[in-house]
């Protein structure tokens, strides 16, 4: 008799949540919250984290624990670390020397940051980890290398390989999304090597996406680039923002290989104390959105004209350049076409390009470039002195420059094909 009343109240228990207005979760009691600041290393496969099974580490508090029990399971497959969210890395310089574990470095690596913890498989894009006054470095990695929603902040030291807060060296390709490094200290911001010393003629390509790289500027320090990229790959940037850089907002020289430099997205460079962009490149370079504002130098320089035969240079979408000694300066050997290209209040040239083929720009524009020389738009071939073979204006405008103003652009006496603006 008594099991039936209490067969009976249980049975009632839904008819009472139901009555009141509470789901089964809230019956339930609140859930456990996960523990987010752990690390732990697993196999790529594995969606959800569990320390200690399906072949992952244990979850650890801090990177020397993980890193020992890395060094001594040596895993043979591609592998992820999850960085929770709340794991703050200010214990140690972090670095993942390939040396030391030779199998596993011949296997892709992936650091995701901003994990929501143990139980959970996703990451939280609006907290990434923080590396706090400590780098990240990778060095003598083999495979490829990915990292993901990670901030680092005020790096003060790093590994004597690589003296950047963030550095990537490796023979692999090598991606980068949503990284940040906000830098007062004598560091380079952000190195990544993966041309294996030149000696490996595999290309591997380099994706940099959604980064930003601000204030990485002491006086008297010499000169840190805010972005470093050597590749034998092609290397593409979109959504990069680089600021107050005490070198260049971002240098790429991808002339170890063939491959193209490609720029999405909208891509930022202001306030840096040599250039805004620089690119040296054997592949074609091809850019949208362009912006470099400030830049004690030149805001972007580019030049392809290292590449065996001719590889060209365009600007597809917009570009904007203001503030700069120079706008844009490009040498290429092959053709050069600019689209809704402006260049505003310059000191010494607007816009620069020794090409030996054609150039062309589209609804374009230079103006208030007023120191000497104070070329709105010059144009010569690659030699420096003769013309390009044309140069086609589809609605360009040229005023308040020193030299160089509509009709009389300087190019050298190159033949001009006017038209407007599409």
């Amino acid at each position: 008799m008594y099991l039936q009343k209490w067969t009976r109240l249980l049975l009632l228990i839904p008819l009472l949540v139901s009555a009141i207005g509470l789901s089964p979760a809230q019956a339930a009691g609140p859930a456990l919250a996960a523990d987010d600041t752990k690390i732990i290393w697993c196999p790529a496969a594995v969606s959800v984290p569990v320390s200690g099974k399906n072949g992952c580490t244990a979850a650890f508090s801090n990177v020397v624990g993980l890193w020992d029990a890395f060094v001594a399971k040596k895993p043979a497959v591609a592998g992820t670390i999850w960085l929770g969210k709340g794991y703050i890395a200010n214990d140690t310089d972090q670095f993942w020397d390939g040396s030391a574990v030779p199998i596993p470095a011949k296997y892709p690596l992936t650091f995701k940051g901003g994990w929501n913890g143990l139980g959970t498989g996703t990451v939280d894009l609006s907290h990434p980890t923080l590396f706090d006054g400590k780098s990240l470095v990778v060095g003598n990695w083999k495979g490829s290398v990915t990292l993901r929603n990670i901030t680092v902040q005020n790096a003060s030291s790093s590994t004597p390989q690589c003296t950047a807060a963030v550095c990537v060296i490796t023979g692999g390709s090598i991606k980068l999304d949503r990284v940040q490094v906000n830098q007062r200290t004598n560091l380079y911001g952000i190195y990544l090597i993966n041309t294996n010393g030149g000696a490996d003629t595999t290309a591997a390509a380099m994706t940099i996406t959604n980064t930003k790289i601000i204030n990485n500027r002491i006086t008297g320090a010499g000169p840190q680039n805010g972005l470093t990229i050597y590749s034998n790959g092609t290397v593409t940037l979109a959504n990069v923002y680089s600021e107050g850089n005490d070198g260049s907002g971002a240098f790429i020289d991808n002339t170890f290989g063939s491959g193209d430099v490609i720029l999405n997205g909208t891509n930022t460079f202001l306030d840096n104390a040599i250039s805004g962009l620089a690119i040296f490149s054997k592949g074609n370079v091809t850019a949208r959105y362009l912006l470099a504002y400030k830049n004690l130098a030149v805001g972007a320089e580019i030049y392809n004209n290292y590449a065996a035969s001719a590889k060209s240079v365009a600007i597809t979408s917009s570009g904007g350049f203001k503030g700069n000694d120079k706008g844009l300066v490009i040498n290429s050997k092959g053709s050069v076409s600019l689209t809704r290209v402006q260049s505003v209040s310059n000191t010494h040239i607007g816009i620069d390009v020794l090409a030996d083929g054609k150039v062309t720009l589209i609804c374009s524009g230079v103006y208030g470039t007023t120191t000497a020389p104070g070329s709105g738009l010059y144009v010569r071939k690659l030699d420096g002195s003769s013309a390009v073979p044309a140069v086609v204006l589809k609605g360009f405008l040229s005023y308040m420059n020193l030299v160089g103003n509509t009709p009389n652009e300087d190019v050298a006496g190159a033949p001009i094909t006017r038209t407007a603006c599409p």
